[in-house]
């Protein structure tokens, strides 16, 4: 049968018919839809991109997967959404419910957003569930199209996969302004994981990893002010980067512990908060730590496999703290301590700081990213744990 129908739930006030100015026939149905109530199984055949299992597993997919687990109640505002060319679509406004159907035969189904919808559907399947507080709903843009030619179809979805304009990252591949990174990593396994231009395929990307850089810079923050934008904007530590080499490359000679120890941080967060807290409920805490019902992670990195996933509104907080281990010495980045040794000590504590605040926040990982205070907190207690190692350290050896 080539036909085939499918329902969304939808409030009147999500939903919007926009006649096409140029040709009467053509009618668009755009509108919100929750995660959960998506159509999963509408068919990708117009879509020239459809998602793959290599696809689903870039920097591109992770950063959707972020978007949808951290962003709370701003997904659709960040992401495009789905687009289907469909046969007909009919919006029943006392049930709420939008009915739309494509026609295989014709060619028809989803035309962009392929690796939107399953990611979406993945994490729904991983146990997603929307927070109370309307506010922080997770909703998807859709836009369904009717009556365009048959004709014209090929087209409509080539154009909206168009290639996007060059990216600064690849520029700045072109102009050598990585090759330092590259050096400080040659005799690292992972050396070739990192991606460096746009639309690569490798597990990491080296937007993450100037992020991670510039949390643990103390050339640009000491105690008094607090990478939030490592968190919060990509983008302005790309500039920093760029525009500031002279802060960032004395980071080389650590710059492989910081990425191997940004692993750490996660494979190692469950073990330690349950040594504070035994019989604690780890994995449980909704919207930061999700546990993975049907595989595992391999962590690019250092290879690691985790069971469950630590959003980047911890993280980045949690790596930043340790910027107060780090100190310059004759232009090099260096350890005061090995920061795995203070994460050992007192790493149970940090995670509940974390807990703590997502509590207080609403459990929004997106805010606890964004919260200087936590920011501050972290760092106090891994500098005042700094002084209490080094005061145990003297006085054993003079004892």
């Amino acid at each position: 049968m080539s036909k085939l129908s499918f329902a969304i739930p939808a409030s009147p006030q999500h939903v919007r018919k926009l006649q096409d100015p140029t040709n009467p026939t053509v009618v668009r149905s755009v509108g919100y839809c929750t995660f959960e109530h998506l159509p999963f199984k509408v068919p990708m055949d117009p879509n020239p991109r459809q998602p793959t299992d290599k696809s689903l597993r870039s920097t591109l997919a992770d950063d959707i997967r972020t978007t949808a687990t951290e962003a709370r109640g701003l997904f659709h505002l960040i992401n495009a959404g789905i687009f289907v060319l469909a046969d007909s679509v009919d919006f029943n406004n006392d049930k709420g419910l939008l009915t739309f159907v494509v026609d295989t035969a014709k060619g028809q189904g989803l035309y962009n957003g392929g690796h939107t919808l399953k990611i979406i559907e993945e994490i729904v399947q991983n146990g997603f569930s929307q927070i109370q507080d309307p506010r922080q709903r997770q909703y998807c843009n859709f836009d369904i199209q009717v009556g365009v030619e048959s004709k014209h179809l090929a087209d409509i979805a080539e154009g909206r996969n168009s290639t996007v304009p060059l990216k600064q990252k690849t520029l700045a591949e072109y102009q050598d302004k990585f090759e330092w990174v590259k050096d400080a990593l040659k005799a690292k396994a992972y050396r070739d994981k990192i991606g460096y231009v746009e639309s690569h395929d490798k597990p990491e990307d080296i937007e993450r990893v100037i992020c991670r850089l510039t949390a643990v810079n103390c050339l640009i923050y000491d105690k008094d002010n607090q990478p939030i934008v490592a968190y919060t904007s990509k983008k302005r530590c790309f500039e920093l980067f760029v525009d500031q080499p002279e802060n960032y490359k004395p980071m080389a000679a650590i710059l492989p512990d910081v990425l191997e120890f940004y692993e750490h941080l996660l494979a190692k967060a469950r073990e330690y908060y349950l040594q504070l807290v035994p019989g604690g409920k780890f994995v449980q805490w909704e919207g930061a730590v999700k546990q993975l019902k049907r595989t595992t992670d391999v962590l690019p990195i250092t290879g690691e496999e985790v069971e469950y996933r630590i959003a980047d509104g911890w993280m980045i907080p949690l790596l930043a703290a340790f910027r107060a281990l780090v100190q310059v010495k004759n232009g090099n980045a260096e350890w005061i301590v090995r920061p795995e040794v203070i994460y050992k000590r007192i790493g149970g504590r940090l995670i509940r700081i974390l807990y703590e605040t997502h509590t207080t926040l609403g459990k929004n990982p997106n805010a606890v990213g964004k919260y200087e205070n936590v920011y501050r907190q972290l760092f106090a207690e891994v500098e005042s744990e700094l002084k209490s190692y080094l005061l145990e350290k003297y006085k054993a050896a003079n004892a």
